[in-house]
C-alpha cells in the first residue's frame, strides 16, 4: 500500500522547496531566541517571590467569587496548592530549572511546525493539479489510494523528524545553559486531589506525543478539503481556523451533553496532558475522526477524473 520511493520522493520534493528552508530558518530562529531570552532571564529568576505574590492574588481572586465550587475556581485552588507545595518544599517551578524544564517550556516550537505540515497537506494535491503533474504520477502503477497515502505519510514522517530535530535542539541549548544540574527536575501536580511529584521527561514525551497526534488529525482534515473542492486556500483557512479558534468552538456547545462526540472539543488533548488528565477517549474520538477524513479523501480522489485537469 506504501511506496517508499515514492514517499522519498514527496520528502524531497518539499524540503527542495524555497518555502520550506525559509521555515526552517524561521524555527531555528524562534529556538535560538528562546534560548538567548532563558539565558538572559536566570538571574532574574526569583520564583520563590513570584510564587508567593500570585498566591495572594488567585486568594484574592477566588474571594470574589459568588459560587465557590465552580471549575474556574477550583482550578484557581489547585494552582495554589502546587505553588505552596513548591515553596514548601523548596521545589523549584520545572520551566525554570535544568535542561528538561527548559525544553518544557519551550516545547509549545512544535505548534509551529504542526502549522508548516498543514500547509503542505492542504496543498499537496492541488500543487499537482496547477503545476499539470500529478497525470504523470497517475499513469504510473500504484494505484490512486496508494499515491494518496504515501502523500499523507511523507508528511507525517517529515513532521516528525521536524519535532525530533527541535527538541534535540532545545535540549542542546538547555544543556549549555543549565549543564546538567537538576536534570531530573520534578513536576508537580495533583490528581485526586492527592499532590503527587511527577518526572518530568515523561510528562515531556506525554506532550509531544498528543501534539504529534493532533499533527495527524489536523493534516488529514486538510488534504481531505483539498482533495474534495481542490482549492488549497479554502483548506488553510479552514484548518487554520479549527487550529486556532478551536477551543472558542467548543465552548459555545459545552453545556450539551453530546458536545464531546464534536471534532473540536476533543482538539484540548495538551491542556488535558498538563492537568494529568490521561484523555484516552479524546484520541480515540480524534483518530475515528482522522480516518473518517481519509476515507473521504480516498473515496474523491479515486473517482475524480484528473485527466480532465
Amino acid at each position: 500500500m506504501f511506496n517508499s520511493l515514492l514517499i522519498k520522493g514527496e520528502i524531497l520534493k518539499i524540503v527542495k522547496t524555497k518555502s520550506f528552508l525559509f521555515s526552517l530558518v524561521i524555527l531555528l530562529i524562534i529556538i535560538l531566541t528562546s534560548g538567548w531570552i532563558n539565558l538572559n532571564s536566570l538571574n532574574d529568576n526569583d520564583w520563590k517571590k513570584q510564587y508567593s505574590e500570585e498566591i495572594t492574588e488567585d486568594l484574592k481572586l477566588i474571594s470574589k467569587e459568588t459560587n465557590p465550587d465552580n471549575k474556574f475556581v477550583q482550578k484557581i485552588k489547585d494552582e495554589i496548592a502546587i505553588k505552596q507545595y513548591h515553596l514548601e518544599h523548596n521545589i523549584p517551578p520545572s520551566e525554570t530549572e535544568g535542561v528538561l524544564g527548559f525544553v518544557k517550556k519551550y516545547s509549545g516550537i512544535t505548534s509551529f511546525i504542526s502549522i508548516i505540515i498543514m500547509l503542505y497537506a492542504s496543498n499537496i494535491i492541488t500543487k499537482e493539479i496547477n503545476w499539470g503533474t500529478l497525470k504523470m504520477l497517475l499513469v504510473r502503477p500504484l494505484s490512486r489510494s496508494s499515491i494518496l497515502l504515501g502523500k499523507f505519510s511523507s508528511l507525517l514522517l517529515l513532521g516528525l523528524t521536524l519535532y525530533l530535530f527541535a527538541i534535540t535542539l532545545l535540549f542542546i541549548l538547555g544543556f549549555c545553559i543549565y549543564g546538567l544540574d537538576n536534570f531530573f527536575t520534578k513536576t508537580i501536580y495533583i490528581q485526586d486531589n492527592i499532590i503527587i511529584e511527577g518526572h518530568l521527561g515523561y510528562e515531556i514525551f506525554k506532550i509531544l506525543l498528543t501534539n504529534f497526534i493532533l499533527l495527524i488529525s489536523y493534516s488529514s482534515l486538510a488534504i481531505m478539503i483539498s482533495v474534495v473542492i481542490n482549492n488549497s486556500s479554502i483548506a488553510v483557512l479552514v484548518v487554520l481556523s479549527v487550529f486556532i479558534f478551536g477551543g472558542t468552538l467548543a465552548s459555545y456547545f459545552e453545556e450539551y451533553s453530546w458536545s464531546y462526540i464534536l471534532y473540536f472539543s476533543n482538539l484540548d488533548l495538551v491542556t488535558s496532558i498538563t492537568n494529568n488528565e490521561i484523555p484516552y477517549i479524546k484520541v480515540i474520538i480524534l483518530m475515528v475522526y482522522t480516518l473518517i477524513f481519509l476515507s473521504i479523501s480516498l473515496a474523491f480522489f479515486s473517482r475524480k477524473k484528473y485527466q480532465s485537469l
